[in-house]
């Protein structure tokens, strides 16, 4: 267990406006207290007479187990298998998201404030266990990557950097609104908890680093980065639901970037680093190199913003070659009304030989296919209602393969690169 749990649900909490302030603090610490729920509640043999002396309302609060044979939360997992070998997987909390929001702001609702700072407590501590370095990034992982010294044969790297008692400032911090309402906030959530684990699993490898090097203050400061990340998230956490129960500036944030949504399944070529691109469309070998993204308007150049796709470039190069790429995004069912972009072949690759095809996905069934597009042509808009989808994905495919000998003469020029511009969930 981290023990600076309670320093992140502290420091979250007076980032909140001064009357905010005011109706929260003097339930400090039980905010505080329950931050490190579940971890000491650990102990599976406790009975429930032993868990209510530790805090009456333990039940109530803690953690629920996550759904079981629900088809949605099953392809959660299976999707993220892979992903759950590596660290965190901040998809697999999605569940644990909506129950604390709308746990809290059921008991805001009803006057009764300290159980209320209990859930939001609790939450605080699944916010800090993915934005934890040695939670982020596995450190069977870490051992293979960084060969330990015979000196440290034996150390416990888990608990060594995760109780380093970093300290947690984020004084200043203006919180944000996660979204204006239930769904669109544990999207929100999402994103935000994604973010946690990215800034968490990017200070392992230096963290065991500098362990090693005996820095014990270049350890603090990596951790210092971590820590800081969970609680601005949670004070992200704490005025959302504040700002949901007050019913406060509804009618704001009805729109999502897709280009800022974390994906939570992709099937892409390696030069494109597995995964579709923001803004730009690389050049395969390129070192680094790129095409803007654009796409062809009126018989001009246009620059757009967008997610670019590489088709697999891979052989067999063979006339029944799949060359398809895809993103999944999940959706919290009925959060926004309508998915919308504009989708083209970028003309700045014209050695491609093939145009590509586009469509999306609704819960695995097609709702759009578009016309076979080449580099000359208009792009194509698409509109798209969500209804209660909980999978949203978006393929590209290349309409024909190359021969052996187009790609002995092209390299990887005969691809096209596929381009949705401004795609976005409106609502």
């Amino acid at each position: 267990m981290s023990a600076v749990h309670p320093q992140i649900a502290e420091a979250a909490l007076k980032c909140q406006f001064v009357e905010d302030q005011k109706r929260l603090l003097p339930h400090l610490q039980a905010l505080r207290y329950s931050s490190t729920f579940p971890d000491i509640f650990a102990d599976t043999s406790m009975s429930v007479q032993q868990r209510r002396e530790m805090d009456e309302d333990a039940d109530a609060v803690l953690w629920p187990n996550a759904p079981k044979n629900v088809t949605w939360y099953d392809r959660i997992l299976e999707m993220t298998r892979q992903q759950a070998e590596v660290g965190e997987v901040p998809l697999r909390w999605v569940f644990l998201m909506e129950h604390y929001i709308r746990q809290t702001m059921k008991c805001l609702k009803h006057g009764d404030l300290k159980l209320a700072i209990k859930y939001m407590g609790v939450y605080s501590h699944v916010i800090g266990d993915v934005a934890e370095p040695v939670h982020a990034i596995c450190p069977e992982i870490i051992h293979q990557v960084i060969p330990t010294p015979d000196a440290f044969v034996g150390y416990d790297l888990h608990s060594g950097t995760e109780n380093v008692m970093a300290p947690v400032d984020i004084v200043g911090y203006q919180p944000k609104r996660l979204g204006n309402t239930v769904q669109k906030a544990v999207m929100g959530a999402y994103v935000s908890l994604c973010e946690c684990r990215q800034i968490g699993a990017a200070q392992m490898v230096p963290m065991a680093q500098a362990t090693y090097a005996g820095d014990k203050e270049s350890v603090i400061r990596h951790s210092s980065l971590a820590q800081n990340a969970a609680a601005r998230a949670f004070a992200d956490f704490i005025f959302t639901v504040l700002r949901l129960v007050d019913d406060v500036n509804h009618e704001a944030e009805n729109q999502l970037d897709l280009r800022r949504y974390p994906w939570a399944h992709t099937h892409s070529d390696m030069l494109y680093g597995y995964q579709p691109v923001r803004d730009r469309s690389p050049i395969p070998y390129g070192m680094g190199k790129y095409e803007p993204l654009v796409v062809m308007d009126g018989g001009m150049e246009k620059p757009v913003q967008g997610l670019s796709m590489l088709p697999r470039l891979s052989p067999p190069f063979t006339s029944d070659r799949d060359r398809s790429v895809w993103v999944t995004y999940w959706l919290a069912p009925s959060a926004y009304q309508r998915f919308e972009s504009r989708v083209a072949s970028n003309p700045r690759f014209t050695d491609a030989m093939f145009p590509v095809r586009f469509t999306v996905e609704l819960d695995d069934v097609p709702v759009f296919v578009s016309g076979d597009m080449g580099v000359d042509d208009s792009p194509q808009l698409i509109s798209v209602a969500l209804g209660n989808a909980r999978w949203l994905t978006l393929k590209c495919n290349t309409v024909g393969n190359p021969t052996s000998e187009d790609v002995k003469r092209l390299s990887c020029a005969w691809a096209p690169h596929g381009v949705w511009a401004d795609p976005k969930l409106i609502g």
